[in-house]
């Protein structure tokens, strides 16, 4: 099958396409349906929108070698470059540029910067999806309204009013499905699903030789204000206040360097410069050892709680600290039975104390989410082949 694959130069495409990298370091979604797309045959051409100075292809894996690959500039992240972007039809022209050169039997449309190029498609007569996997406009309609929505998220609107053949969306907590039933009810102008990511049990303990020896807290997420890594620091400061010996970990690419040099700055404030490591980016196998063995796995963000680090920890038995406000993980994690809620950093706190002294409780929770985990989510290779069906059966 032929296929045009419209995206960003997102943390799955980037390595694979600028770094000669093989091996997937973020967005394990993208990159697990990509990779099964080109290793079953699938001749899959690009076009990737990307940011500044246009990078250099450098390209490794074999199921990728065959792509033809086009490169355009999206400009800046504020406003008036996202209008300029779609005022001016850029990815849609190149979307048509590639479709005038061969026929292609299906167009993938990545992200919401991806959506004029259904236009492309629908003019072309092709099968068109989109995948999307995650965002924040469905929260800030709830909380600021269409006028602040209006100008801050013409990507995600323009998504989800365009006519596609299937928009679908990573249920992540961010309920994208709220926006569209609003806005449609059950008539929405493409067939809409919301599905959970896949999980894989794979380990690479090799990465605990980087770990001191003491029990840690772990956050395994990039550095960014809304995954609230402060909040970890936080509850090292209670803990170690409270005579609990341990450490935090920090492991994720760093999104927002601003973020992250105040948070370092904190903590030297607060002398705790040998109790917190910076890992940054990791493969899946590392996150989920440091998940099975953290004393405690910390999910506290502003929102969207269920993503793939998420899976990964409560897969691995780890023992997960999550909002008690948080409905999107209720169906996994239920409060002293398959891990914690918590109404703020006192409260995990005291929590996490309270499971180091229960030592035969804690080791129950984590047997008890491990296996509700088996049973509620895909492994990677159940979702990946729901994806390609989905796909296939529009062609």
């Amino acid at each position: 099958m032929n296929v045009l694959y419209v995206t960003n130069n997102s943390i799955c495409i980037d390595p694979l396409f600028f770094h000669g990298e093989d091996i997937c370091r973020g967005l394990p979604s993208q990159f697990h349906v990509l990779r099964a797309m080109g290793e079953r045959g699938d001749k899959v051409d690009f076009v990737i929108a990307h940011e500044y100075q246009q990078p250099e292809i450098d390209i490794k894996c074999d199921w990728l070698m065959r792509s033809e690959i086009k490169l355009i500039d999206k400009g800046k992240r504020d406003y008036l470059s996202k209008v300029m972007f779609y005022a001016g039809g850029i990815i849609k022209k190149a979307t048509e540029e590639m479709l005038a050169k061969k026929r292609y039997d299906f167009v993938y449309l990545h992200n919401a910067i991806a959506a004029p190029a259904s236009g492309a498609a629908i003019r072309a007569g092709i099968p068109c999806g989109q995948r999307v996997y995650g965002s924040f406009y469905p929260r800030d309609l709830r909380e600021k309204g269409k006028i602040y929505c209006t100008f801050k998220y013409p990507q995600e609107i323009y998504m989800i009013k365009s006519k596609k053949t299937f928009l679908l969306a990573t249920n992540d907590g961010s309920r994208l499905d709220t926006v569209v039933s609003g806005l449609y009810g059950d008539n929405p102008p493409y067939d809409f699903f919301e599905w959970d990511n896949g999980v894989e049990e794979s380990y690479d303990d090799r990465i605990l030789s980087r770990i001191p020896s003491k029990p840690f807290l772990l956050c395994a997420a990039r550095i960014d204000p809304w995954k609230h890594q402060d909040r970890g620091i936080n509850i090292l400061y209670q803990m170690l206040q409270q005579g609990v010996d341990c450490n935090l970990v920090l492991a994720g690419a760093t999104y927002n360097s601003a973020y992250e040099q105040n948070m370092k700055d904190r903590i030297e404030v607060m002398g705790l410069q040998d109790r917190v490591l910076f890992l940054g980016p990791l493969t899946q196998p590392e996150v989920m050892s440091l998940d099975k063995h953290a004393l405690a796995n910390l999910f506290l963000y502003d929102y969207s709680n269920r993503g793939n680090s998420f899976l990964e920890a409560v897969r691995a038995g780890g023992l997960c600290v999550v909002p008690d406000w948080d409905i999107s993980v209720r169906d996994i994690i239920e409060d002293g039975v398959t891990g914690i809620t918590v109404s703020d950093d006192i409260d995990a706190a005291e929590k996490i104390k309270k499971m180091i002294k229960a030592p035969e409780e804690a080791k129950s929770m984590k047997a008890l989410v491990c296996q509700r985990a088996l049973d509620i989510l895909p492994t990677w290779d159940e979702r990946v082949r729901k994806e390609l069906d989905l796909i296939d059966s529009y062609c």
